[in-house]
């Protein structure tokens, strides 16, 4: 978060590039709010609500700002922490462009050292299976998505051929991993596949290019 009334306005400008004229009917009009009303959150800073006690913990991968918080035995994890539907397994949402692989499964093991009971995502709701299994699948899926692009990029295809590739790839594990046909359509909804093909792209051409 920043003070800067104009600062909102680089979010949405960055969002816009990658959901071009589908960004407001996603997401509405976007605006900033009064300055008094931001607080900026350290790492393993404490927010006080009444009686409350809400702990900020720098979780990034997902994104370079990205927090996750913890209260109590509770752990609302953001986006960092997966998207998942129902009885489906979690997908890690790749987007850019700040996707950085490294530093994603450092933020799966800060989350597992918390040993929360409860874990609650915003796409969607409380996770219902246990916390250690879901942390696992969701670092093993995110180490191997990667890998994927990573394979394909040094086979020469480009962003043009992938986009469908990873969509039919993601389809696939999906329905190996539990997830039915039906929620296909709500997965792609709440984490678009083609996101992912730019930000890996970017994150292979920026931070290992050695490897390509």
């Amino acid at each position: 978060m920043v003070r800067n009334r104009k600062q909102p306005r680089k979010l949405v400008d960055s969002a816009t590039q990658i959901l071009g004229d589908k960004m407001e009917k996603r997401w509405g009009r976007v605006t900033h709010g009064p300055d008094e009303n931001v607080r900026i959150v350290q790492d393993h800073e404490i927010v006080r609500i009444g009686a409350l006690e809400v702990r900020a913990i720098e979780t990034p991968g997902h994104a370079s700002h990205h927090h996750v918080y913890a209260s109590e035995d509770n752990l609302f994890g953001g986006d960092v922490a997966g998207v998942r539907l129902g009885s489906g397994p979690p997908i890690p949402p790749f987007v850019p462009p700040e996707l950085q692989i490294e530093f994603w499964l450092g933020s799966i093991d800060k989350m597992r050292a918390l040993n929360a009971r409860n874990l609650y995502l915003p796409h969607f709701g409380k996770v219902e299976a246990d916390l250690p299994s879901h942390f696992d699948a969701l670092e093993e899926r995110v180490r191997r998505w990667a890998e994927w692009f990573r394979d394909h990029m040094r086979a020469g295809h480009d962003e043009a051929q992938l986009i469908p590739k990873f969509s039919e790839y993601e389809f696939r594990d999906l329905l190996a991993d539990g997830a039915t046909e039906a929620q296909w359509p709500d997965y792609e909804a709440a984490d678009p596949s083609f996101m992912a093909v730019t930000a890996a792209l970017r994150y292979w051409r920026k931070h290992h290019a050695d490897q390509l």
